[in-house]
């Protein structure tokens, strides 16, 4: 896992949660958090999620995301304007083969300061290859899941965890220890502040996945990246003064297909 190299914390994958009440302290002592430069940390593991992407069909795109806060199963949700109008991450477990069906999620933890502009993006270099997929875990029971959910937000003391499940606080301690082996960390990072970028949401697919992956891993700031069945899904936030140029370059040179682009207008999400 990358580590930013100046200017952050250097928190490896499991600090937070070794020592929740030392970095809790951190997160409130420092301004970075105030400016919404630093976000979570929070644990992250696939689950089965159906991906909905709606277009625009007559219905404010707000509208549709008022209906989606109501849905208990939503847990991620944003309304845009572009090619779509709305997309949710919805937690199902009667998963088929005819649905977008969430593959792989990641937080890109970037490098900082950037080794590369985006202007310079590049991920043939890394040649064909598509990303892992991801595997819910299998061996998890009920309680392993509900300290998950309990234990995700940073704020939770694992004293009032053990209380709302009713067990021990033994018990929350050494099903977290293991919990932890299972999930990735998301702590973005927006050096600049979460408001003062530009946020774009492109679509496309392409030979080059791990490519994309690696070479967003080269910018100052964080970024989200999806698979979705056979396509990427990419949450990017650029300079004001950029725009997706080097997106449409890339469609030029044939190294992506069936580009989508959309902006998001406002978010809704419950937790990871």
């Amino acid at each position: 896992m990358q580590i930013f190299k100046k200017n952050a914390f250097h928190i490896r994958k499991d600090e937070h949660y070794r020592d929740k009440s030392r970095n809790m302290k951190m997160k409130y002592s420092f301004k970075k958090y105030e400016d919404e430069i630093f976000f979570g940390p929070r644990l992250f593991v696939l689950q089965d999620v159906i991906v909905k992407m709606l277009k625009y069909y007559g219905k404010p795109a707000l509208g549709l995301l008022e209906d989606e806060k109501k849905d208990y199963a939503v847990y991620n949700s944003m309304a845009l304007v572009g090619s779509y109008s709305l997309i949710s991450f919805v937690r199902d477990k009667r998963l088929d083969d005819n649905r977008n069906t969430l593959t792989y999620a990641e937080s890109i933890v970037p490098t900082f300061p950037s080794s590369k502009t985006i202007e310079d993006f590049d991920p043939t270099i890394f040649g064909k290859e598509e990303l892992p997929i991801m595997q819910k875990p299998l061996n998890w029971d009920d309680l392993d899941w509900g300290i998950y959910h309990k234990m995700n937000n940073p704020n939770e003391a694992s004293n009032n965890a053990a209380k709302a499940l009713g067990v021990s606080h033994k018990t929350i301690l050494t099903r977290f220890y293991n919990i932890q082996k299972d999930c990735t960390i998301w702590m973005p990072f927006f050096p600049k502040g979460y408001d003062n970028y530009n946020q774009f949401v492109v679509q496309f697919r392409t030979e080059y996945e791990i490519g994309f992956r690696n070479e967003l891993r080269k910018l100052d700031r964080s970024s989200y990246i999806y698979k979705i069945d056979d396509f990427l899904l990419l949450h990017l936030f650029l300079d004001k003064n950029k725009d997706l140029g080097f997106v449409l370059d890339l469609e030029k040179k044939g190294l992506i297909q069936s580009l989508r682009v959309s902006i998001p207008l406002r978010y809704h999400n419950k937790s990871y």
